[in-house]
Order: structure tokens, then C-alpha cells, then sequence
């Protein structure tokens, strides 16, 4: 026999629309979104977790039992949900263009569509360690300046900088050359 109702309540949720939370006379508390709970009173059962409600009409504020539909995850996925990545640079631009009209600043990395291809603001600065020419994101650089790190243009130059700057700092690779050297000489005497 299923649970008894013993206090409803709804609110508002940030980012999850208008939501119901159920106290059970058991004392269990459950919060669902509204649709769905409207669904499974209509139904008399709880809804299983691969099932979705949507608003037929697209209104999510439309909480009408005519306006309400059970699908299921896959199908919601396939229609509403997961955004497939662009695959062209068309889709590319629409996706900026919809993310900018939705904000009015602009994203801290500007991405520029020049010739069908797509590049990103990039500043250039020498590698600390060796000295050399390399352009990184207009982001990443003025980051790495701001905070005072330094910028290197790989791996293998940032490990040999920390080297040099702590020359006692022994890598694990370091300590077990070490180790196999100091077995090696003990072995030879």
C-alpha cells in the first residue's frame, strides 16, 4: 500500500522551475518538479527514473494534464535535451551568436571566424625557461601576468625551470635513478 500524503508544499527552485515537496506520514520527504508530480497523482504511480515529463505546448509555466506528456529519456535526450557539438563552423557561429545575444558581456576568450576557420586571439611571449618565441590565448597570457606565474612553452621547459630554481627537488624519476646507481655500486664492490 502506497505511502500517505502528509504535507505538501511549492517553491520555486532556481534553475528547476516550480517544484513540490512531499512529506510522507512514514516521515520520507521527497522533491519532485510539479509536471511530474502532477503526472504521477494522474497515473496513481510513481514515475520511474527513465521517464521524463514535458509541455506539449512548449510552456513550461502550462501545467494543464492536457498540456503534460511522458517520455522517455532517451526520446527527451534526442529532442530537448543534450546538445550535440558543432560539427561545422556554421554551427560553430550560431552557437556564439546565441551565447552572446543571451549575455551582454563577452566571453573572456573572443573567438573569430576568419576564412571558414576558426582561431583565437592569441598574444605572444618568450618562454621563461628558454627564451623562445610562442603565443598562447590572450586569456591564458594576461592570466598567467596578472597572477605573476610564469609562462613556458612546454612541459619540459616548466620541469627543468623547477629544477633549476630548486635544484636540491628531486623528481620521483630523480630519487629511483639515484636509488638503481647507489644498488649498481654496491653490487660492483
Amino acid at each position: 500500500m502506497p505511502d500517505k500524503i502528509k504535507k505538501l508544499e511549492h517553491f520555486n527552485l532556481p534553475h528547476q522551475g516550480l517544484t513540490v515537496k512531499i512529506t510522507y506520514e512514514s516521515g520520507h520527504i521527497r522533491t519532485v518538479k510539479l509536471a511530474r508530480f502532477i503526472m504521477e497523482d494522474k497515473l496513481g504511480r510513481p514515475l520511474s527514473s527513465r521517464e521524463v515529463v514535458i509541455h506539449k505546448d512548449g510552456n513550461e509555466q502550462n501545467f494543464a494534464v492536457e498540456n503534460l506528456k511522458i517520455v522517455t529519456r532517451s526520446e527527451y535526450n534526442r529532442t530537448h535535451g543534450i546538445r550535440q557539438p558543432a560539427t561545422t563552423v556554421e554551427g560553430l557561429m550560431e552557437r556564439i551568436n546565441k551565447s552572446l545575444a543571451k549575455k551582454s558581456a563577452i566571453s573572456k576568450t573572443v573567438s573569430v571566424i576568419k576564412s571558414n576557420k576558426l582561431s583565437v586571439e592569441t598574444l605572444p611571449f618568450n618562454c621563461t625557461y628558454c627564451n623562445k618565441l610562442n603565443h598562447r590565448s590572450k586569456y591564458a597570457v594576461n592570466t598567467a601576468r596578472n597572477h605573476g606565474h610564469n609562462l613556458f612553452c612546454n612541459l619540459r621547459c616548466s620541469g627543468k625551470y623547477q629544477i633549476k630554481q630548486n635544484p636540491d627537488r628531486k623528481t620521483p624519476l630523480m630519487r629511483w635513478n639515484a636509488e638503481r646507481t647507489k644498488a649498481r655500486e654496491a653490487a660492483a664492490k
